[in-house]
């Protein structure tokens, strides 16, 4: 894992950036359930793109890895949209 947080530093800040701002506007537009919702969506969204385009990049994209991208997302949204239940 740090061997490749090490080669692609822009890949991993991208990422974590676009995290935080999703993460802090989740918790920022509480009581709104709608607006948190969207977050959670886009949340999941964003990062299901990112591992996308990161593995793209790295010309290692295989179906097993957009299957992997697919479901933690799905998880994780999940629970962000469970959350606002």
């Amino acid at each position: 894992m740090f061997k490749e947080l090490h080669k692609h530093p822009a890949d991993y800040l991208i990422l974590v950036c676009v995290l935080a701002v999703f993460f802090f506007g989740f918790f920022a537009v509480w009581p709104n359930v709608l607006l948190q919702q969207s977050f959670a969506l886009a949340i999941s969204l964003a990062y299901f793109l990112w591992g996308i385009m990161h593995h793209r990049n790295e010309k290692s994209l295989t179906a097993r890895i957009v299957l992997e991208y697919f479901f933690v997302s799905l998880f994780a949204g999940s629970v962000l949209f469970l959350l606002t239940l």
